[in-house]
């Protein structure tokens, strides 16, 4: 496992009305690459990840960029471009936006705050609490989403090549590219504007 699963294994047995566990491997490898999957097409995680450090360049000197930032231990700017982060900033020499988060896209320097400024092409670096959570836990589009697709993955193995045959019926069937019921719940939450190609 690579990463956090956003949907159970037990969730997954019952959405696929599976009593047992004999197939519990094959299962958590679906929930896994689903996963995944779903952080790489929107572009960002969905779980929170706590003590995280990561550098920014600003794009003003009044903001940067951020993705999901959702609570801050502490901001410090190389003012001097050596990489140092000499100047550690306080919590009146910033603000964060959206006003209505976290998870929160910017830092931003708090307009009266006139002895303090980002630097273009020198390093921000923040540490704190990262991820799209709510209350704690992926979206629950998210974790539907998760189910969808890891049930897609685990049924694959029945149609290698795109092709699902009803023996009984003498019916082929092609599989879809991608699912539209996954692609509409999580476009909303889609950072990368991709074009939802999702298994």
């Amino acid at each position: 496992m690579t990463g956090t699963l956003y949907a159970s294994l037990p969730e997954l047995r019952q959405y696929l009305s599976i009593a047992d566990s004999a197939n519990d491997v094959d299962l958590e490898r679906a929930l896994d690459a689903a996963s995944r999957k779903i952080d790489e097409e929107c572009g960002r995680v969905f779980s929170l990840a706590t003590a995280q450090t990561k550098d920014y360049y600003p794009d003003s000197s009044e903001r940067v960029q951020v993705v999901d930032l959702v609570s801050v231990t502490s901001i410090a700017v190389d003012t001097a471009g050596t990489r140092t982060y000499a100047t550690t900033l306080t919590t009146a020499d910033y603000e964060l936006w959206p006003l209505s988060g976290p998870p929160y896209q910017e830092v931003r320097i708090w307009p009266l705050a006139t002895t303090r400024s980002f630097s273009p092409g020198k390093r921000v670096r923040i540490v704190g609490a990262f991820g799209c959570v709510v209350d704690g836990a992926p979206p629950v589009v998210v974790r539907q989403s998760a189910l969808i697709l890891a049930s897609r993955l685990f049924k694959r193995a029945e149609a290698p090549f795109g092709v699902l045959q009803n023996t009984d019926l003498g019916q082929y069937t092609r599989l879809s590219q991608s699912d539209p019921d996954v692609a509409a719940l999580l476009k909303p939450w889609s950072l990368t504007g991709n074009s939802w190609v999702l298994v």
